[in-house]
């Protein structure tokens, strides 16, 4: 990963967990608590120049692992790390490209 990947990794990844925190110590259901910490990243991502694609592919990958992780009977805090596993995992494949659609 590039320097300034992981910059904005990290950065995103500082957010999402503050955002994340509060929401549930505010007594917000994990999930909701998930996507409120996602929606932190995104905004994270998409101010550091992240293409919307990457941003909405992260997105949408972080929140599918973290609710398939819950459901299955992990705590909060461990279905957050598997959100961050299912990014990983999503960010190995190739981004699609937009050309593509037009």
């Amino acid at each position: 990963m590039p320097p300034e990947m992981e910059d904005m990794a990290d950065a995103a990844g500082a957010a999402a967990y503050e955002a994340y925190n509060v929401a549930l110590d505010s007594g917000m259901e994990p999930s909701a608590a998930a996507s409120v910490a996602i929606e932190a990243a995104s905004k994270i991502m998409t101010e550091m120049g992240a293409p919307t694609e990457m941003v909405a592919l992260m997105s949408k990958a972080a929140q599918v692992g973290f609710d398939q992780a819950l459901s299955q009977g992990v705590s909060p805090e461990e279905a957050f790390t598997c959100a961050g596993e299912s990014i990983d995992q999503a960010m190995e494949e190739p981004l699609p490209n937009p050309d593509e659609y037009k």
